[in-house]
């Protein structure tokens, strides 16, 4: 049988699901083997796995009928699209948007590149071996030089871009305060009114500014982010600071999401017996999130399929839920409208002073879409500034709303600045401080400090 298999599996004028896996694995193994869910026993296992289905594959679509032919067809597509459509989908995405201003949603393109596929495919239907043989041979090569690219990502391993955590987890470490909860909010790509400044003549730039000084608040309008991406940025924070050697990310993604499950942080206030409400979609120590939001692996089956569609799947459908599929939903508008709305009437419940909140909004990131109040397509810098002007207002109003507010120490900032535009730099965005003491404000110099000031606090 595996020689049967063997010959088969070589024979590069029949359809091959192994071929097809190929350049994936060879892009994707070396990209995650040092992830806390990754093992070689289960890579095992879906490799045997593939291979089965590959073999089932090869006798079921051998078959005469038109039917079983068509059927071959429509498997095929689905495993390129699946497996490819980040190179795929997202590409075709992301080149209408930035050469053309044109918003076309993921799964029209999905089904858009499936019935592309499907069509290449029936052109070629009695000239079969002649397309298997080109699709083969293609993936093969791009097999080659994946792996000649991916060889080089085996050096950004586990430690190579972090000397020590620092030592922060102790229940002692602390400086004495009158005992209240810290919120901290966090704006994802909130860029620093006076580097917009520059930029935009806009008299309303510091509108927000003046509302939060005028009602005791503490700012820093240029605040430093070492980080430009939010994974490196949230996950530096809440391991009190592994930026300042500047080649933290150097590392993997998926590494810095695993010092974030693990965080320096919350393990401190856990010895300190501080609770944390985690209103964010990533894990931050075994603080749970709130939703599903970001491509953050959970098991050995997320990690293995982590640079295919699965996680643009399950974030545009709300963790596969059926109002996913509706044509009007959009999972970050929809995200943020919910937490808007669900913190005052949380804030105003809180009654114990041990405690740490963390709201994670996701704007005035793209897209630039709430509910039905804003909705600007066009990825540009002025539709950014308007929605940038427009999450501002929407925090005045959630400040406005909580009647407690003066019982809480609250933090707003954003992890990096805007990324889009060429001539802004990313590295800059914004902070206020309310109820803090200024000396120990004019101590945080950057975003990934703001653990070490709110650990202090308890």
């Amino acid at each position: 049988m595996f020689k049967s298999y063997w010959e088969s599996l070589t024979d590069l004028r029949k359809e091959s699901v192994f071929v097809l896996f190929l350049p994936y694995l060879v892009y994707t193994i070396p990209r995650v083997y040092y992830s806390s869910f990754f093992s070689y026993y289960m890579l095992s296992l879906y490799l045997l796995l593939i291979i089965v289905i590959d073999i089932a594959y090869k006798r079921i679509s051998s078959g005469p009928h038109l039917l079983i032919r068509m059927g071959s067809i429509l498997v095929i597509s689905l495993f390129i699209v699946f497996l490819y459509s980040n190179f795929l989908v997202l590409q075709i995405k992301v080149f209408l948007n930035t050469h053309f201003n044109i918003d076309v949603r993921g799964r029209y393109l999905f089904l858009l590149v499936m019935f592309l596929l499907c069509g290449i495919q029936m052109l070629f239907l009695r000239r079969k071996g002649i397309l298997n043989l080109f699709i083969n041979r293609t993936l093969l090569v791009f097999s080659v030089f994946i792996l000649i690219g991916s060889l080089f990502q085996l050096g950004k391993g586990p430690d190579t871009a972090i000397s020590r955590l620092p030592d922060y987890a102790r229940p002692g470490r602390k400086t004495e305060h009158l005992p209240k909860p810290v919120l901290l909010i966090l704006l994802d790509g909130y860029h620093s009114p006076d580097e917009l400044a520059k930029y935009a003549g806009d008299t309303d730039l510091y509108c927000f500014s003046r509302y939060l000084i005028t009602n005791g608040w503490q700012i820093k309008s240029r605040f430093y982010s070492y980080e430009t991406s939010t994974i490196f940025s949230l996950s530096s924070l809440y391991n009190f600071n592994l930026s300042e050697s500047h080649h933290f990310s150097d590392i993997a993604e998926l590494r810095a999401i695993d010092l974030l499950d693990k965080a320096s942080f919350a393990d401190s206030l856990e010895k300190k017996q501080v609770k944390m409400v985690n209103f964010s979609f990533f894990n931050i120590g075994k603080n749970k999130l709130y939703t599903y939001m970001y491509p953050e692996p959970d098991s050995f089956f997320d990690l293995f399929f982590y640079y295919s569609g699965l996680f643009s799947l399950k974030i545009s459908t709300d963790n596969m839920e059926l109002k996913g599929l509706q044509s009007d939903f959009y999972s970050t508008s929809d995200y943020n409208r919910k937490l808007l709305e669900k913190l005052p009437k949380f804030l105003d419940s809180v009654t114990d002073n041990n405690l740490y909140i963390y709201a994670h909004l996701w704007m005035p990131h793209l897209p630039f879409d709430f509910s039905n109040e804003i909705n600007l397509k066009d990825q540009t810098t002025e539709n950014y500034y308007k929605y940038w002007k427009f999450t501002g207002d929407k925090i005045r109003n959630l400040l406005d709303s909580v009647k407690q507010l003066k019982r809480y120490r609250i933090i707003i900032t954003g992890d990096h600045g805007l990324r889009e535009d060429v001539r802004i730099d990313p590295h800059f965005t914004f902070a206020a401080f309310y109820g803090f003491d200024s000396a120990a404000v004019n101590k945080v110099n950057c975003v990934q400090d703001l653990g070490k000031l709110v650990n202090d606090y308890f």
